[in-house]
């Protein structure tokens, strides 16, 4: 997760009376002011401290302003990669655009019918209703997540569902050998933030389901289950972790709730 989602994320979860909502609200809306901004500048455009400013790129998961200024600005620069819902190769006319993403689809929905593992399903559902916490790290697409969670609640376990890296790091804390964590890690987002996190959760005794859109990937040595898909790397794949999720809520929901 980029410095842009984390913020975006942020805003969308804070209260009104949050002290970072109209700093992160200002921030926003001068996008195209951050490049050539120091602490101070961007202060003043924010009608705040240097002292908030420092304190909302650190609560952002930076070392400091800096790390915080450049990863907006690069985001900023290389939004057009960021946000496309097809690789490059599939990209062109908005209509040539809108066939590859329906043929994208199709090709990732038949895939996954193909190599989805439900005895793998089944044996993390078990590992679930054995737990007694239950978080989902996500990366700002929250709605499946929030459904199993609903499940899981009426299911009697602890469940939270969080977005931002810092706010996970500080979850783990919480967790102990009854707890398992459902990790969706994409492979473009932000590796820095991903195994920090993934180091920090070694540390506990925790269990790590580990959902991500390759299958080749370092993140899964750190897993005790990987659920792991062929994506196409791109906005795409977000139904692909949807769908696995929706397979997990199925089994246990049918298995689990009588």
């Amino acid at each position: 997760m980029h410095a842009l989602e984390k913020i975006i994320v942020y805003y969308n979860h804070c209260k009104d009376n949050d002290i970072y909502r109209s700093v992160i609200e200002n921030i926003l809306k001068n996008l195209d002011k951050v490049k050539n901004a120091n602490i101070y500048e961007l202060a003043d455009l924010c009608y705040t401290s240097p002292t908030t400013i420092s304190r909302l790129s650190r609560k952002m998961g930076y070392e400091g302003f800096a790390d915080f200024k450049m990863s907006i600005v690069n985001c900023v620069r290389n939004y057009d990669g960021y946000n496309h819902f097809v690789p490059l190769s599939m990209r062109g006319s908005l209509e040539e655009s809108r066939k590859g993403y329906f043929r994208l689809l199709h090709q990732l929905l038949d895939r996954l019918e193909q190599d989805v593992d439900f005895a793998q399903i089944k044996r993390i559902n078990q590992l679930l209703y054995e737990s007694r916490k239950v978080y989902f790290f996500t990366c700002g697409n929250e709605s499946t997540e929030r459904h199993f969670q609903e499940l899981l609640i009426v299911s009697g376990k602890e469940s939270i569902v969080n977005v931002l890296p810092q706010s996970q790091k500080e979850h783990l804390k919480l967790l102990d050998e009854q707890s398992a964590v459902v990790y969706i890690a994409p492979a473009v987002s932000e590796a820095g933030d991903v195994y920090e996190v993934l180091e920090e959760m070694k540390q506990t005794r925790a269990k790590l389901i580990l959902i991500t859109d390759t299958k080749n990937h370092n993140y899964r040595n750190y897993a005790d289950e990987c659920l792991a898909f062929d994506g196409a790397l791109c906005i795409a794949d977000d139904h692909g972790f949807a769908v696995i999720l929706t397979l997990l809520f199925m089994d246990f929901r049918e298995t689990y709730l009588k």
